[in-house]
């Protein structure tokens, strides 16, 4: 059956009409971004500014203040090493054996012609005391036995520098030769470092010694250790570098958990007027901490955005900023509860 142009318009009309009213609809199932339809937060917010430069940070190292660099006196090889890298050791022990049958036949040999000498000059002597033998014979006699004397003493000596002992209580911590190795004179074989005595090196430039003193205390944060170590300066070099044309200085640290020698550390040192500016800095509330990662929310445009940044010195209101801030943006104080991209509206302070 064939239907009118006129009933076809009229059955499509409903039809359109519902498919544009559906067309501007939303599924209720699909959100907006919370950030986009929260109320703006009311924040107060700070400027990221550099700290007085009243004191500025300097690496450093910690070493023991006893400490050797044990190397042979001749040519052998190695025939024991007892010890290992990080044992204790007492002063006096036998730390590397060197082959040392060359110096026994040394001393051998020297013993004999010593006896040779002495036997020499007795049969001199008495003949002086018959009138059979000369003064001149007798000096000749004593000048042999003297030099004998002293043969048999370098002798010796060089036997003993086959076995190189402790000079000192301490620990190794380095051990470059194995049994077998051959050794040579003046090459370091191990190093030894003693005692608990710790002491802090600085290198600093010549300009900034001036206002240090012998027995001045300074503050050192050590890598690893949680806590501030007191430090005392005891030796400051008295020339410079040649080639750096920096200066050392020497502290005594005082007793901490966890100090060892070659950790890192700096030391928190004086500057005076004229100085580069202090290091970039923000308000310790306003640092996000989550597990190991510290961040701040900073305002730009309106809006507040996480940033993960890279801290420095700690401790009092306020915290070093190492990267990951530029000087003049605004930070977030007090950001607890706010979301990355929310939209906010600043509170100067």
């Amino acid at each position: 059956m064939k239907m009118s142009p006129i009933f076809l318009l009229l059955t499509a009309v409903p039809t359109l009409v519902a498919f544009g009213c559906g067309g501007d609809r939303r599924d209720p199932s699909t959100k907006a971004p919370a950030a986009s339809v929260r109320p703006p937060v009311s924040v107060a917010t700070v400027a990221v500014a550099r700290d007085s430069a009243s004191l500025v940070q300097v690496p450093a190292r910690i070493r023991s203040r006893q400490q050797a660099v044990i190397s042979g006196r001749i040519s052998a090889l190695v025939v024991s090493t007892p010890f290992r890298e990080g044992d204790a050791v007492r002063a006096g022990e036998t730390l590397v054996r060197l082959d040392d049958a060359p110096q026994r036949a040394a001393v051998a040999a020297a013993e004999t012609q010593l006896s040779t000498a002495e036997s020499e000059s007795r049969r001199i002597s008495r003949l002086v005391l018959k009138g059979a033998g000369t003064a001149r014979e007798a000096d000749e006699a004593a000048l042999r036995l003297e030099e004998a004397r002293s043969a048999l003493a370098a002798a010796r000596d060089l036997l003993a520098s086959t076995s190189l002992r402790a000079p000192f209580d301490g620990r190794i911590v380095s051990r470059s030769v194995n049994p077998g190795d051959l050794a040579h004179p003046g090459v370091a074989l191990l190093e030894l470092q003693g005692g608990s005595a710790l002491e802090l090196v600085a290198t600093l430039e010549s300009s900034a010694i001036r206002s240090l003193r012998l027995g001045q205390k300074l503050r050192v944060r050590v890598d690893g250790v949680e806590l501030p170590v007191d430090a005392t300066i005891h030796s400051v070099a008295p020339a410079a570098d040649e080639t750096t044309h920096r200066v050392d200085i020497l502290c005594n640290l005082a007793r901490s958990a966890g100090l060892k020698p070659g950790l890192f550390a700096r030391v928190e040192l004086p500057v005076g007027p004229g100085s580069e500016p202090g290091p970039l800095g923000v308000p310790d509330n306003a640092v996000l901490r989550r597990g190991g990662l510290t961040g701040v929310f900073v305002v730009t445009d309106g809006r507040a955005w996480l940033r993960w940044i890279a801290l420095g010195r700690e401790g009092g209101e306020r915290v070093e900023v190492r990267a990951g801030l530029a000087e003049g943006e605004r930070v977030v104080a007090n950001p607890s509860g706010l979301v990355d991209g929310v939209a906010v509206v600043e509170r100067l302070k």
